[in-house]
């Protein structure tokens, strides 16, 4: 789900059903309407009511594939709580003691703590020019179920 800001209202999300099709939904003010706010208001707290009803079921696939393969997979990564790593989709693997993860919106991107100040300022130069976040998660999909795996799993939070 996404939400811009109060001076120009809007809102957009995707339904994924099980049978695989997609349901995007989106309301935003116009130039030529008054504001929506109270249909945008009203279609987020169905969102967060379908995310508090559906979270635990969202949430137990994850655990499902740990408890099967020792990992579970996210937007192409795998998390390895009993290693406490993650693996990139080129097969690059961080550790937790050693990586911070940088939240975004839309991402989390994967950065080692021993990145010295000259590859950090090449990172954010290469990041800006291309804009694209350089090692990032996607994290637009199960958004609460992925941050409450890392919050148990590997004891990351943010605030």
């Amino acid at each position: 789900m996404g939400v811009s800001t109060e001076h120009d209202p809007a809102i957009g999300f995707v339904v994924y059903t099980k049978d695989g099709e997609t349901i995007q939904v989106s309301e935003k003010s116009t130039l030529l309407s008054s504001s929506k706010q109270a249909r945008i208001d009203l279609l987020a707290q169905a969102v967060d009511e379908i995310s508090e009803k559906t979270f635990q079921q969202r949430v137990q696939k994850y655990v499902d594939q740990v408890q099967r393969s020792g990992h579970f997979e996210y937007a192409g990564w795998r998390f390895f709580p009993g290693q406490q790593k993650v693996v990139d989709a080129k097969g690059t693997p961080y550790g937790i003691a050693q990586t911070e993860f940088l939240r975004g919106f839309g991402y989390l991107q994967v950065v080692s703590r021993s990145e010295g100040g000259a590859l950090k300022f090449l990172r954010k130069a290469k990041d800006g020019f291309t804009g694209n976040v350089s090692n990032a998660i996607n994290t637009i999909e199960d958004t609460d179920a992925f941050y409450a795996l890392l919050s148990h799993y590997f004891q990351l939070k943010w605030s």
